[in-house]
């Protein structure tokens, strides 16, 4: 194809600034960004109900500098980037992290509009009111679904419009115990949906190679039978033109 659009460079999608990534990457070159591989490329963001924080990476080149070893600039010195659960979160329970509300402003012709914390804050009342409303007309469960219908898909879209639940039965339910709470039951999976279809991820751990120049290699954290998934990749960019 020769149209540029489509083509999209998916890693873009998980590049960050420098400084949010860690210390020395701005020195490195005159410009430069951070990709966060691994695990660094799971996490959705959800602005309200974030519950992952994640730390700047360290860096160390293990002792291997162009002055003494081949093997320099064949690895990255930027490692051990840590992610730590700001608050409880159960078993099965979706991760999210916060992307920062620039990194959807910058994707808004294709994303749309996405809510950000404070949205979510006018969307809980607007639900609260409508429940009021929907009380005061004693009408029908299929009237209430009409008159929801009608609100989602109002023209004039905003970002405290796309923080409402898109369903009319999300919508009875977030009026019952809060658009929190109805976000929350939405983003979970069973630990038996896991067991079958998630992947482990603590199967390895970084650590300075036996190999000589090598850097870091990946070491087993514990006995890994044969045919066990070592790790999953959850970033391949694929071209598909």
């Amino acid at each position: 194809s020769h149209n540029a659009e489509d083509y999209h460079w998916l890693p873009s999608e998980y590049s960050w600034s420098p400084s949010s990534l860690g210390d020395v990457m701005d020195y490195e070159a005159d410009q430069t960004s951070g990709l966060s591989w691994g695990y660094g490329a799971l996490p959705n963001c959800h602005f309200w109900m974030i519950n992952v924080e994640e730390s700047k990476c360290d860096y160390d080149t293990v002792g291997i500098t162009p002055r003494n070893s081949p093997g320099a600039g064949a690895f990255t010195g930027h490692y051990n980037r840590l992610a730590h659960a700001s608050e409880d979160i159960r078993a099965g329970g979706e991760l999210f992290v916060s992307y920062g509300e620039n990194w959807f402003a910058t994707r808004e012709n294709y994303m749309g509009l996405i809510p950000a914390g404070e949205d979510f804050e006018v969307g809980e009342e607007f639900v609260k009111n409508v429940g009021l409303l929907f009380q005061s007309l004693s009408v029908g469960n299929e009237v209430q679904a009409d008159i929801w219908t009608m609100i989602i898909n109002y023209p004039y879209k905003s970002r405290p419009l796309a923080a409402l639940p898109k369903t009319y039965d999300a919508a009875i339910r977030a009026i019952d115990v809060g658009i929190t709470q109805t976000e929350e039951e939405q983003a979970i999976h069973s630990l038996e949906y896991l067991e079958q279809h998630g992947k482990c991820l603590d199967h390895i751990q970084p650590k300075n190679s036996t190999i000589p120049h090598a850097g870091r290699g990946a070491f087993a954290t514990r006995f890994l039978p044969k045919g066990t998934v070592v790790s999953s990749a959850p970033l391949i960019h694929i071209p598909d033109r």
